[in-house]
């Protein structure tokens, strides 16, 4: 920025700020909120002088006129002006359409959109220079004392402020925009008017003839004389187009060129724009830009929350909702909502007796947690409703507690993790080992020469006896229990030692599976997948002190049963998840020499295609041997796709 005349004068302003947002495809331009910008404007080098003399008939730019320099200060003043099409905005004026700015150095959108620059100073325009609005005093003028734009061709300031002419010398220019005074105008100013040489032909004071000043209403103007008429000279940056001054770069409707096509675009829910010169389009407001259209993501069924994510339900407030075609057991769909967004995994514990997450959390959003809720004809459920589910390979959802779970999702669900309601030891899964639903194995008994092992738990089936202590009758598996969603059941405990507290007690029985329901409106998919609600196996005997067999010496427990484990969704197969609900093992028992040799009753299991059924105990009836646990029963594998 240059000062020839006077000393530079700058004061900086704050410009007020307004957002803008990225207007994708042009990283450069930043896309208006409507009535807050217009055309972008791209300073000179200079301080914002006007560009010229224009021609009168075209109002275009031409030769510099003599002159002198601008000096520039801020200014906070705010003047109105008419609007035409593309001309800058004054405070609280609509955009027009179609046009972006770049939020930085533009009399319209100084620093930031819609910050557009005014000034009330007289013989002045605005100029924005790195962000901040401020001034520029007209050609001819210069910055003086008060902080006013004082014309520097008259004999009182002439070429400076209050450098006075004395006795008859008149003000003249000279050249390289100087002024001196001077006894008869010279030729290239000869007309005298007020001791100011002047060229009536270009002086917008003194146009055509002495005192005949020229105004014009154009916006972001400023009023010139050419060829002894009035006209007016566009600000730094805009050019003269029928009448008004635009930013050809920005101006949708003369981008590139006064004489160009105006801006259109055939691309829906969109309006046309221009940028650099060139045409383009911004979506408008409530969509964006997708695969070369514009997309409402709120509604769209095949961008819905984001572009190319397609939805095969309902879109809405860009969640996909999937309405259940079908009714599945133990909860109705329509009494629940899901949550807005996706649950991208839960690698975590869930604890359906205090409700909560005790370890871990969902990734996304996390699921509306139900407690408590009633189930005809069987335990309370825990019911955690999603809107779609992902559980990642590596991860693992655990469901533990005293009620069952249930997964409802109103889209789809992948499963490349476990989900698992399997019991371990002694502790159940997520509703397992409740005494009014379950079949739980007998306990083995204590005897002189031997003791008897504990039956398995049962669930689907009845669980496996426990082997008997030296022609002892053996003890019998838990029966078939309800059908309800409702976890599997404990294994028995085996046998004391016919010792008393001197000796071990008996193997603790396996708790049972929990229970779970996945219920998606969609589909169930994975590859590595794994939903389980395994029972655990029983512990062994144990060796008295004495370490012989027989009465010193204790039965294995029951193994507890496989829980249960219920799927829908809406598919014909499922593929690439493993389901099971599987009993545990017997544990073993001493042999007649105080070692666990006798082998327990194998576990049933069920995967949902094939059963196997729980094993009886090694029955030994010699003398001092001690009997093992039964084998827990499978569980309930149900898969319902509609």
């Amino acid at each position: 920025m240059r000062a020839i005349l006077g000393s530079l004068a700058i004061v900086l302003m704050i410009g007020t700020t307004s957002g803008c947002s990225m207007l994708t495809g042009l990283s450069a331009y930043n896309e208006c909120p409507t009535s807050q910008c217009d055309a972008s404007v791209t300073p000179q080098p200079d301080s914002g002088a006007p560009i010229g003399r224009p021609d009168a008939t075209t109002g275009e730019s031409g030769t510099p006129s003599e002159g002198g320099e601008s000096s520039v200060v801020a200014d906070g003043g705010a003047e109105g002006g008419d609007d035409a099409a593309g001309d800058a905005l004054e405070p609280g004026d609509a955009a027009e359409a179609g046009e972006v700015c770049d939020g930085a150095d533009s009399i319209e959108n100084c620093g930031s959109c819609g910050n557009a620059c005014t000034t009330s100073v007289a013989n002045a325009q605005p100029v924005c220079t790195s962000g901040v609005c401020s001034f520029s005093c007209a050609v001819g003028y210069g910055l003086c004392d008060g902080g006013a734009c004082v014309e520097l061709t008259t004999p009182a300031n002439c070429g400076s402020c209050a450098n006075a002419c004395t006795g008859t010398a008149v003000c003249a220019a000279g050249d390289a925009g100087t002024y001196a005074c001077v006894s008869v105008c010279p030729s290239a100013t000869p007309t005298n008017c007020s001791d100011s040489c002047v060229d009536l032909t270009s002086d917008p004071k003194n146009c055509i003839a002495c005192g005949n000043t020229c105004t014009t209403s154009v916006a972001n103007a400023s009023a010139a004389c050419a060829n002894s008429a009035c006209t007016f000279t566009c600000n730094t940056g805009l050019s003269a187009c029928n009448g008004a001054c635009v930013n050809t770069q920005t101006s949708a409707t003369y981008c590139g060129s006064c004489t160009a096509t105006p801006c259109a675009t055939s691309v829906a829910n969109a309006t046309a724009t221009c940028s650099g010169g060139s045409c383009s389009f911004s979506c408008n407001s409530g969509y964006a830009a997708c695969n070369g259209g514009c997309a409402d993501f709120s509604n769209d069924d095949n961008n819905c929350g984001s572009c190319g994510a397609t939805c095969s339900g309902t879109c809405s407030a860009g969640v996909c909702a999937i309405p259940f075609g079908y009714t599945p057991a133990h909860f109705t769909p329509s009494s629940y909502t899901p949550p807005a967004g996706a649950t991208t995994n839960c690698n975590a514990t869930y604890s359906s007796t205090s409700h909560t997450f005790t370890t871990g959390s969902c990734t996304g959003t996390a699921p509306i947690v139900h407690s408590g809720v009633s189930q005809t004809g069987g335990p309370n459920v825990d019911i955690l409703v999603f809107n779609s589910l992902t559980i990642a390979s590596g991860s693992t959802l655990t469901l533990v507690g005293t009620s069952p779970v249930i997964i409802a999702v109103y889209g789809n669900v992948v499963i490349d993790g476990t989900i698992s309601a399997n019991a371990s030891g002694t502790t159940p899964g997520a509703g397992g080992d409740n005494a009014t639903y379950c079949g739980s194995g007998a306990a083995g008994t204590a005897g002189v020469n031997g003791t008897g092992g504990a039956g398995g738990g049962g669930k689907a089936v009845a669980g496996g006896k426990g082997g008997a202590a030296d022609g002892s009758s053996s003890a019998a598996g838990g029966t078939m229990n309800s059908a309800q969603l409702a976890g599997g059941c404990a294994g028995g405990t085996g046998g004391p030692s016919f010792g008393g507290v001197a000796y071990p007690g008996g193997g603790a029985g396996g708790a049972g599976g929990g229970a779970v329901e996945i219920a998606a409106a969609g589909t169930i998919t994975g590859t590595t997948g794994l939903v389980t609600s395994n029972g655990a196996a029983g512990s062994p005997g144990s060796t008295g002190t004495a370490g012989a067999g027989g009465q010193n010496d204790s039965g294995g427990g029951g193994g507890g049963s496989g829980g249960e484990v219920v799927l829908y969704g809406a598919q014909t197969a499922l593929s690439g998840v493993t389901v099971t609900a599987n009993g545990g093992v017997g544990g073993q028992a001493a042999g007649t020499l105080g070692t666990l040799a006798n082998a327990g009753g194998v576990a049933g299991t069920n995967n949902g295609t094939t059963q196997s059924a729980p094993g009886n105990a090694t029955n030994l009836t010699v003398q001092n041997a001690d009997g093992a646990g039964g084998g827990g029963a499978y569980g309930y594998v149900v898969i319902n796709f509609e």
